[in-house]
This record gives C-alpha cells, structure tokens and sequence, in this order.
C-alpha cells in the first residue's frame, strides 16, 4: 500500500483509506468477548525461543559500539582544540 501523502490530487485515495479504516473499526469484536488467551497465566501458551548464535552476530558488538563512540569524541575533543 502507498504511503498517504498531504500532496493535492491524493485525496480520493486517502478518502478511500478513511472508509476501509472506518469499516474495520465498526467490525471490531464486542467489549465483553473473552479473550483470545489467558494473559493471566505467566507463560501460559507462549513459546520462549532461545537465543540462538546468529543472533549475537547480527548487531554490533558492545565493545565495537564503545570503541566507535569514544573514538568520535577523541576526534571532536581534537579538533576542537586545534581550532580554538
């Protein structure tokens, strides 16, 4: 779906998002339908996934995010005192 713009020309489409809006909001279950599941019951049905090791390697490390940030501020401290 494209994004909604404030651009002139677009307004039968964002008339259009305001009705499909406005039909799913008037389609929403009553105020006393039980819910779809106990959120009572710590770890009821919910599945725990482990963390596996491709999931260490997809961020930055700790280490190199540290290492980044320190050397930024070296390197701004430096050349603010070079150029005072």
């Amino acid at each position: 779906m494209p994004l909604l713009t404030a651009e002139p020309g677009n307004e039968a489409e964002y008339k259009r998002w305001d009705a499909d809006v406005f039909q799913l909001l008037q389609a929403l279950p009553p105020a006393n339908t039980p819910p779809a599941c106990e959120w009572s019951q710590p770890a009821g049905k919910i599945a725990l996934l482990e963390e596996d090791e491709e999931d260490e390697e997809r961020g930055i490390p700790m280490v190199y995010m540290a290492g980044g940030i320190l050397f930024a501020a070296l390197a701004a401290a430096t050349w603010y005192l070079n150029h005072q």
